[in-house]
C-alpha cells in the first residue's frame, strides 16, 4: 500500500497515512506531475519511502510499575538472605540450653554488609561457603557426630571467625562431644571442652552445669562448686538444681570438708524443704558437730584420730598405731594405697548410738570416717584389730568405688580383709543351698541398716561367700577391677562383665552351684 501524497509504503493494513494523514492507495507507483492515475501501474517505484514507526516507549504509568516491581524483587532478596536469619536465630538453642544447628539457616548477617559497595560480591560468596559448611556440620551434628561437625565448624570460623551463629553451633559440638568425655571418664578432657565452649558462647550457661559436674566426678567439690552456683543462678528453674546441689554437698563431705556439707545440705532444703534424706544428712552433721566438741587431734601420716579427753589419748595413740598397720597390709592386699587421709573418731558407747543411729549389733560404721564406739578400750586385742582393719577396708572400697559398690561385695571385702571367722557362716549357708533357685545378690545390694540381728547375719554371710568365691575364683586383682570400673561410672553388670568376662547373672548361678556343691552335698 502506497500514501497518495508522500509516497510512503506500508503494510496492507495501514488504511490512512500516519505521516500526512492521505490516504492509502493499493497501485504499486506514485503519481507523476501532469500524468494520468492510469499510468501509475506501469511506472517505475521513485521516491517510495518505506515507513518505519518508531520503537514503543514505555508510558510513565509503565516506569513506574517496572521500577515497583524491580523494588520488590530487591527486598524480597535482601529479606531471605540478610533478615530472615536473625528471625530463624531466636530458635538456636533448644530446652536443654544447647546450640542445635538449623539446617534450613543462611549464614548471612546483616552486619557483614557493612562494607564497600564493590565488596558485596566478594562478601556474598564468602556467605556461600559459610552457608554450605554449615549446613554440613548441622547434617553432622543431627547423627550424633559431633567431632565431625567441630572440624567444619572449625573451616567456617577460619573464614569467618566472628560469625555469631557458626560460633553458637561450634559451642553445641564441644558441649555435647564432652558429655562424651563425662561418660568415658575423661572429666579433665571434658572440662576443656566445656571450657572452650563457653569462650564461643557465654551464654551457653549448660557448660557451667557440666563442668561442675565433671568436677563432681573427678570428686573435687571446691573446683565445681562455683560452676554449680553459676548455672542454678542462671538457671533457677531447672528441676535437677537440688540433685546437683546433693552430690555437691555429698562430694565435700567425702572431701573431709564437712562446713561446706552442711552448706550444700541446707541449699539442697531451701529447693525442697520436704528432702528427706538432705535433711537426714544434715540433722547427722548437726549431732556430729554437736558430739565433738572440744574433740583432740591426733595426727599420723595418713590418719587422723579424734577422739574425747586426754583420758582416751593413749587409746588414741594406739588406734593411730593400728591403722597405719592397716595401710599397710590392706593396701598390699587390695594393691591400693590412697594419699589422702581418713578420719577416725572415737565415741563413747552412747555418742556412738545416738550420733549414728546405728543398730544394736554394729560395732562400728565407716560413713566418710571411720567412727568407732571406744568405751571399754584400754589395750590391743585381736577384735580391735579386726574391727579397724574392716572399717579401713569399707574406706578404701568407697575410694575405688567412688561410694557406688554394692553392700553385699563391701561387706564382703571387708570381712575377708579383717580375716574374720563366722561361725555361723556354715548353717546359714547350708540354708541356702537347699534353695531350688539361686538366691539373688541384688537382694544385698542396699544398706543392711534396718536389718534385724538374724537378717544381718544372713547378708554377711551371703556377703562374704560371695565376694571369696570371685577372691578364689578370679583374684584380689579382679575385686579391684571390679570396684574400679564402678567407680568410673560403669553399672554393677558392665563392671563384672568387663572384669571377670562373665555376667552378674551368670556369677549368682555360678556362686549358687558352688554353694550347693559344698553344703548341700
Amino acid at each position: 500500500m502506497i500514501c497518495k501524497k508522500c509516497g510512503a509504503l506500508f503494510p496492507n493494513y495501514i488504511a490512512k497515512c500516519p505521516q500526512c494523514d492521505a490516504g492509502i492507495s493499493s497501485s504499486g507507483g506514485v503519481p507523476v506531475k501532469g500524468q494520468p492515475d492510469t499510468d501509475i501501474k506501469n511506472q517505475p517505484l521513485k521516491n517510495i519511502k518505506i515507513y518505519q514507526p518508531e520503537p514503543n516507549k514505555p508510558s510513565r504509568f509503565g516506569k513506574i510499575f517496572l521500577l515497583s516491581a524491580l523494588f520488590i524483587i530487591v527486598c524480597g532478596a535482601f529479606f531471605i538472605l540478610a533478615i530472615k536469619p536473625k528471625l530463624e536465630d531466636k530458635n538456636i538453642f533448644t530446652l536443654s540450653g544447647q546450640a542445635v544447628p538449623n539446617k534450613n539457616k543462611a549464614a548471612v548477617d546483616i552486619s557483614e554488609f557493612t562494607g564497600e559497595q564493590e565488596k558485596t560480591h566478594a562478601d556474598f560468596l564468602q556467605d556461600e561457603r559459610l552457608d554450605r559448611l554449615n549446613k554440613e556440620g548441622g547434617e553432622y551434628f543431627d547423627k550424633g557426630d559431633y567431632k565431625r561437625a567441630r572440624k567444619i565448624y572449625e573451616a567456617a570460623l577460619a573464614i569467618d571467625p566472628s560469625h555469631a551463629v557458626i560460633k553458637a553451633n561450634m559451642a553445641a559440638a564441644l558441649s555435647n562431644i564432652g558429655r562424651q568425655e563425662i561418660e568415658n571418664t575423661n572429666y579433665e578432657i571434658a572440662i576443656n571442652l566445656f571450657q572452650d565452649a563457653l569462650v564461643y558462647n557465654p551464654q551457653l550457661h549448660s557448660a557451667h552445669k557440666n563442668i561442675g559436674i565433671a568436677y563432681i566426678k573427678h570428686g573435687d567439690a571446691k573446683k565445681a562448686a562455683p560452676y554449680i552456683d553459676a548455672y542454678i543462678e542462671k538457671s533457677p528453674a531447672d528441676l535437677h538444681n537440688k540433685n546437683m546441689l546433693f552430690m555437691l554437698a555429698e562430694t565435700f563431705l567425702a572431701n573431709g570438708d564437712r562446713n561446706m556439707a552442711v552448706l550444700y545440705f541446707e541449699k539442697v532444703l531451701n529447693i525442697d524443704p520436704h528432702n528427706s534424706e538432705a535433711g537426714r544428712r544434715l540433722a547427722l552433721l548437726n549431732r556430729e558437730n554437736q558430739a565433738e566438741q572440744g574433740f583432740q587431734k591426733k595426727e599420723g601420716s595418713h590418719f587422723t584420730v579424734k577422739f574425747e579427753g586426754g583420758e582416751n589419748s593413749e587409746i588414741g595413740h594406739l588406734i593411730s598405731i593400728i591403722m597405719e598397720e592397716a595401710y599397710i597390709k590392706v593396701g598390699a592386699d587390695m594393691g591400693y594405697y590412697p594419699e589422702d587421709k581418713i578420719e577416725a573418731v572415737l565415741y563413747t558407747q552412747n555418742q556412738f548410738t545416738d550420733v549414728t543411729r546405728a543398730p544394736a549389733w554394729a560395732g562400728a560404721i565407716y560413713d566418710g570416717r571411720i567412727k568407732i564406739p571406744a568405751g571399754g578400750i584400754t589395750n590391743r586385742t585381736n577384735l580391735l584389730e579386726r574391727v579397724l582393719f574392716h572399717e579401713y577396708a569399707h574406706a578404701l572400697v568407697h575410694r575405688l568405688s567412688k561410694g557406688r559398690a554394692p553392700v553385699w561385695l563391701n561387706e564382703g571385702i571387708a570381712q575377708h580383709v579383717e580375716g574374720a571367722v563366722n561361725e555361723n557362716i556354715n548353717e546359714v549357708l547350708s540354708f541356702v543351698a537347699k534353695s531350688e533357685k539361686p538366691l539373688p545378690l541384688r537382694v544385698f545390694e542396699g544398706s543392711f541398716m534396718g536389718f534385724n540381728a538374724p537378717q544381718a547375719l544372713v547378708a554377711y554371710s551371703v556377703s562374704l561367700s560371695a565376694t571369696e568365691y570371685i577372691i578364689n575364683e578370679f583374684g584380689m586383682s579382679a575385686i579391684k577391677r571390679i570396684l574400679e570400673n564402678i567407680g568410673q561410672g560403669k553399672t554393677l553388670e558392665q563392671a563384672i562383665s568387663s572384669s571377670i568376662y562373665i555376667s552378674y547373672e551368670d556369677l549368682q548361678k555360678n556362686w549358687f552351684m558352688a554353694v550347693k556343691r559344698k553344703f548341700a552335698g
